[in-house]
């Protein structure tokens, strides 16, 4: 068997060995995580005071983790939950809790490389921490909505297991739990970089 045939050959099997994890019956399991250029930009609405200079655009560290079930082939409701984390020079902090139900669709159901896209829309909790001159810390909460949606691809290095590659856009729509007439939004870009078990 000469070169070019093997090479023909490992294509095929990998090929075949790849073809399953995405259909119908199948669970899909993720963990995801922002990359260094994730972005966001806050907004604000009544006599909101977050602690921190809203001016300044943030850069956020998040973590993702999902799960999912595909009902269809290349098509999987699933239910996301996140955690980010936002801190400026002053030790000012904001945290954000999001739990978001939605969908993952693979137009391919074959491959090594797999292009997917996901949207969801759920419920998200951002607790604002500001130091205080005597100590301790002063505790702001805000609550309401968010959706969000991102393009992206599957590497299966595995026959169970890829290496996921997206960029991810999400909108927060939150009031101030002590008035709600008191608004904060934030929008935000991100690329994210996880992997996924398929079982």
């Amino acid at each position: 068997m000469n070169t070019k045939t093997l090479l023909v050959a490992l294509f095929c099997l990998a090929s075949a060995t790849a073809f399953s994890q995405t259909e119908k019956g199948r669970f899909v399991v993720s963990g995801k995580t922002s990359l260094d250029f994730s972005y966001s930009e806050t907004t604000l609405k009544g006599s909101v005071s977050p602690g921190f200079d809203t001016s300044d655009n943030m850069s956020n560290f998040t973590v993702t983790a999902s799960g999912g079930y595909f009902v269809f082939d290349g098509f999987a409701p699933d239910l996301q939950v996140s955690f980010t984390s936002q801190e400026d020079k002053a030790d000012n902090r904001l945290s954000q809790f999001t739990v978001m139900p939605g969908a993952m669709y693979y137009p391919l159901n074959k491959g090594i490389v797999r292009p997917f896209v996901q949207a969801g829309i759920g419920y998200v909790n951002v607790s604002i921490k500001t130091p205080l001159d005597t100590g301790g810390k002063y505790t702001q909460s805000y609550n309401g909505w968010t959706w969000g949606g991102g393009l992206g691809a599957s590497f299966f290095v595995k026959e169970h297991i890829s290496i996921d590659l997206a960029a991810q856009y999400v909108a927060i729509k939150t009031s101030y739990s002590g008035d709600s007439s008191q608004k904060m939004n934030i929008d935000g870009f991100a690329g994210v970089v996880g992997f996924s078990l398929y079982f």
